[in-house]
């Protein structure tokens, strides 16, 4: 059985309704984790029935107010415990000023102003950054020694004190939980199920839990947006929580994809610092990351570019592409709607900055016009994966020229029918690209075509001229070979 057969066995056998049942029931923590992860490896392959099965159970059953709330439950101490930490080290820092400004009143004038012209390069920031993570962790390990009852104050899931119970960097167990909480939201909504994207935003009930908006508010707390700084990014993500960060821009971005228009405006018009934190994401600098783990900075920086054309996806306004623009310059955004912008981005520009990056996304990028069901078309732009390099020229204009187009609609049908054969030459010449002398072969099979063809020819013309026929009674030379030419070589030999 394939892995889609056995989760809809199991989905028949009533594995959907018994995780229902137990994420709203229970009151262990561990039994809800292991519950959520099992959800996140049961479904490895995102199918429409488990879904489906899902959603009816929710809205059928009028379980889906109870069902949502543990989740907003979750969220919001995850969001709580998030800001206690964060309001632990302000205060750190605000207590350590508050010292060093009444030393400083015992120390001469002259030197207080020689003092103040020091400038603090990298490198000074970055050992007193060590030295306090250094003083934090003694001072932590004081307090767990004087107090150890109170280091296990969070066990339940009750949002801690500050760090008492957290080494640098480390998340507790409220806020460990959300990375699988928000896995399984976005595979709720993968393949794009306008249902159960709309359920998350609201479940038409009593008490509707919005966990759109949650799940962006918990990206502003995360990202530290909450202190009032976001250039300060780097000082809140680092190696232990930007796998979190990272599952949070996806699931935001599945909330959206399709288009969902109603999620759209719900990230895009909420009054937490979504769209900035997401604008923040892309263009500052995360250090100190960067520099030890620029890999991870990487990948952070994608998932929050997608999910900000996913708030723009298919939109024939440009409310939210203008909002956006807003908070940009306006270099820095790729913009359908604005026809400055379109100019900036065409390689050869007036400036010539930045033409090796458009000519790479030129290059990496294509086009496609849709029609949508409303009867407007759309243009679509998609990233063209590595493997459509190895596909020939030939096998272009084959498809090109040969793809059925007598009915409307026809054409989409035949090309999908070839995409398999396709592929399978890409994944062929991929591996003739290993052997130069066969790929230079493959490479010119359209010029060896060509020989063969000319040869052919010049063995029929030989065979028309100077076949010998006097053997042949009542048949005229000429006539006999025309004759023999027509045939072809191999029945002239026969």
């Amino acid at each position: 059985m394939s892995l889609a057969e056995v989760q809809c066995h199991l989905d028949k056998e009533g594995a959907s309704d018994l995780v229902i049942d137990l994420i709203m029931n229970t009151t262990s923590d561990r039994v809800f984790q292991e519950s959520i992860c099992w959800l996140s490896h049961y479904w490895k392959v995102e199918t429409p029935t488990i879904q489906r099965s899902f959603f009816c159970r929710l809205t059928e059953d009028k379980k889906s107010e109870k069902f949502f709330r543990v989740f907003y439950d979750r969220m919001k101490v995850a969001q709580l415990e998030i800001k206690a930490t964060v309001t632990v080290n302000t205060s750190d820092l605000g207590n350590r000023k508050r010292d060093d400004d009444s030393q400083d009143k015992d120390v001469p004038v002259r030197k207080k102003a020689r003092d103040s012209a020091v400038v603090m390069t990298e490198d000074v920031r970055e050992q007193l950054l060590e030295a306090s993570s250094a003083t934090k962790k003694a001072f932590n390990s004081y307090r767990r020694e004087a107090d150890p009852e109170e280091h296990f104050n969070s066990a339940d899931g009750q949002p801690s004190s500050g760090d008492k119970n957290q080494d640098e960097g480390e998340m507790s167990f409220v806020i460990i939980i959300m990375q699988p909480i928000l896995r399984f939201l976005q595979l709720l909504c993968e393949n794009h199920n306008r249902d159960l994207q709309n359920f998350l935003r609201c479940q038409n009930n009593k008490n509707n839990y919005n966990l759109v908006c949650e799940t962006l508010q918990f990206l502003d707390c995360i990202c530290g947006s909450t202190t009032g700084g976001l250039g300060l990014l780097g000082l809140y993500i680092n190696e232990k929580n930007v796998a979190l960060i990272n599952q949070t821009l996806e699931s935001l971005t599945e909330y959206c994809q399709g288009p969902c228009h109603e999620n759209q405006n719900c990230i895009a018009t909420h009054e937490s610092n979504g769209i900035d934190i997401i604008i923040a994401l892309i263009l500052n600098d995360i250090n100190p990351l960067g520099k030890k783990r620029m890999d991870l900075v990487l990948e952070l920086k994608n998932n929050a570019s997608k999910l900000l054309l996913a708030i723009m996806e298919s939109r024939h306004d440009s409310e939210n592409a203008e909002r956006i623009l807003y908070n940009m310059r306006p270099k820095e955004l790729l913009a359908r709607h604005n026809k400055e912008l379109s100019i900036m981005l065409r390689p050869g520009g007036a400036s010539g900055e930045g033409d090796e990056a458009l000519e790479f996304y030129a290059k990496h990028t294509a086009q496609i016009e849709i029609v949508r069901q409303d009867r407007t078309m759309e243009e679509i732009v998609f990233p063209v994966p590595n493997i459509c390099e190895f596909l020939t020229s030939e096998s272009k204009l084959r498809v090109y020229y040969t793809t059925e187009r007598d009915e409307q609609g026809s054409k989409i049908n035949d090309f999908f029918l070839r995409a398999e054969d396709l592929f399978n030459e890409m994944n062929w010449q991929k591996k003739l690209r290993a052997q130069p002398v066969l790929y230079w072969c493959s490479r010119n099979i359209s010029v060896w075509s060509n020989v063969s063809f000319n040869l052919a020819v010049l063995m029929n013309l030989l065979v028309c001229f100077f076949y010998p026929l006097e053997g042949v009674h009542g048949v005229c030379h000429i006539t006999g070979a025309v004759c023999c030419s027509l045939l072809g070589p191999h029945e002239s030999f026969s």
